[in-house]
């Protein structure tokens, strides 16, 4: 059967299949009780500083072992591969920013998080790396 007759049976059964799935019928094929509703994973995030919070409103980023000034320093810290650029894309920071609890540090967040959209929302071979995007889904 060519790609074209079987397109066309698949949609003429498609249906029927929805038929199917809803009946009693299919309910009993299953051997049964339904699965328990699932829940996310329980994880154990890590707390901020708050200290650590006021200097990244401040501009002064210290991530694993390095400190970095804001601005273009930020910026070309952040697109070089290494230890100090994988945890700034893993946004582990924002839970210092939220543990400064002030405004300064809410319009930092978002200024940051807005900046790093702008710069890498696209793909880069960095910030999209597995590691630090599921660490920065993690922290978001």
């Amino acid at each position: 059967m060519t790609a074209a007759p079987t397109r066309v049976l698949a949609r003429l059964l498609r249906p029927l299949a929805g038929l199917y799935f809803r009946s009693p019928l299919y309910a009993l094929s299953l051997g049964g009780p339904p699965p328990a509703p699932l829940r996310p994973p329980e994880i154990d995030r890590p707390r901020g500083g708050a200290g650590r919070g006021r200097a990244l409103t401040a501009g002064r980023f210290t991530l694993a072992g390095r400190k970095v000034e804001g601005g273009a320093e930020l910026w070309a810290a952040a697109d070089g591969p290494g230890p100090w650029s994988d945890a700034f894309h893993g946004f582990a920071w924002l839970a210092d920013l939220a543990a400064a609890e002030d405004r300064a540090a809410t319009i930092a967040a978002r200024r940051l998080t807005a900046d790093w959209l702008e710069r890498y929302g696209t793909w880069h071979p960095v910030a999209w790396a597995p590691a630090a995007t599921a660490r920065r889904l993690e922290s978001w």
